[in-house]
């Protein structure tokens, strides 16, 4: 393989797994540029989405050459992000030798992935606190904690389905406000507009919408506004789960 086509390789796969780890769009085509730039690339075209990357260079011998490739539905993995964009910078200093660049880049994203349990206890952590500071008491703590555990459960077998996140917005709402209802009919809890919050924020894409506003701001407005229209779909659906529940289950509530 001729230099530039490792060094697309590279800075194509590159791209692909910063957002892939949630990195911001204009910093990674920022990044992609970099490492090309460092090569003596010229001519260097980016085109990219949050679903999909191509990368077209011409070297110093006239050679042309470009990569597409798909970007996986984002998930959040900070580590892995810190160390992929450590690596950019490093290649970026160092000018490593091109056909080493892909082994570099998968030693760099073979990072342990979370633990299942610690996940599950963070998520349980962060919502009871909000369920708290929303004016829930100890009951709707308790039963909070207990859907955000069952919602977390619940989240993994459909993602294995590959199932839209709107689908599975609406489905994990629905379940756990129809619980609310139920513990509000048989006196359990009382304060369900904090249980309906704290358990809300489980689910709202908060750092895709950081990242769109980011774009918007930076110059990337297409792809800001895309993002941004993504995020505000994943949101609604988050409500429609709660309309559903409450159209067969509001009785039991007084508003």
């Amino acid at each position: 393989m001729k230099d530039i086509e490792y060094i697309l390789d590279f800075a194509a796969h590159l791209g692909r797994e910063l957002l892939f780890c949630g990195a911001n769009l204009e910093r990674v085509n920022e990044r992609m540029e970099s490492v090309c730039k460092t090569y003596g690339l010229h001519e260097i075209g980016i085109f990219s989405l949050s679903s999909y990357i191509a990368v077209s260079a011409k070297d110093a011998d006239g050679n042309f050459e470009s990569r597409q490739i798909k970007v996986p539905a984002t998930g959040i993995h900070l580590a892995k992000l810190i160390k992929v964009n450590r690596l950019s910078y490093r290649v970026c200093e160092e000018k490593i030798e091109p056909s080493k660049l892909q082994d570099l880049l998968y030693e760099a994203v073979m990072v342990p992935s979370y633990n299942v349990w610690i996940e599950m206890l963070g998520f349980v952590i962060a919502i009871t606190c909000l369920c708290r500071i929303f004016g829930g008491g100890w009951q709707e703590i308790v039963v909070v904690g207990l859907c955000t555990v069952l919602a977390f459960w619940l989240s993994r077998p459909l993602a294995r389905a590959k199932l839209n996140r709107i689908i599975t917005n609406i489905i994990n709402m629905f379940v756990t406000t129809a619980i609310f209802f139920f513990t509000v009919w048989i006196g359990f809890t009382t304060e369900m507009m904090a249980m309906l919050t704290s358990m809300s924020l489980m689910f709202i894409p908060g750092v895709p919408l950081v990242n769109s506003m980011r774009n918007i701001l930076c110059g990337n407005e297409m792809n800001g506004i895309l993002e941004l229209l993504k995020v505000i779909l994943e949101t609604l659906t988050i409500c429609f789960g709660v309309f559903i529940a409450y159209m067969l289950f509001g009785r039991w509530y007084t508003w």
